[in-house]
């Protein structure tokens, strides 16, 4: 996928700030890729959005890659985290 354009656009734009999942699917498999920069609390690897392509079971790409987003849930407690792991001397921990 980094072979690719899009992924070696996305990874400069990334600064090369990126993970990489691999994805099992039928026939095939899924590697999606994410800006470890725009992740979210606690898994960094649930990254605001990212490009993703299939492979078939030979390992050929079966497309160019395409954004995805993965974003979770947006809660209080969410919020709470992220907030208090940025400023964690002025921000009371989450209970």
């Amino acid at each position: 996928i980094l072979a690719t354009q899009e992924g070696q656009i996305y990874e400069w734009f990334a600064n090369g700030l990126l993970a990489a999942e691999i994805v099992p699917e039928d026939g095939g498999h899924r590697v999606r890729l994410v800006d470890l920069r725009y992740g979210y609390v606690p898994d960094p690897s649930s990254s605001l959005w990212g490009i993703d392509t299939r492979f078939d079971a030979m390992g050929r790409m079966l497309g160019p890659p395409e954004r995805f987003t993965d974003r979770p849930e947006v809660s209080r407690e969410r919020v709470s985290q992220l907030l208090a792991d940025a400023f964690p001397s002025i921000c009371p921990t989450p209970r």
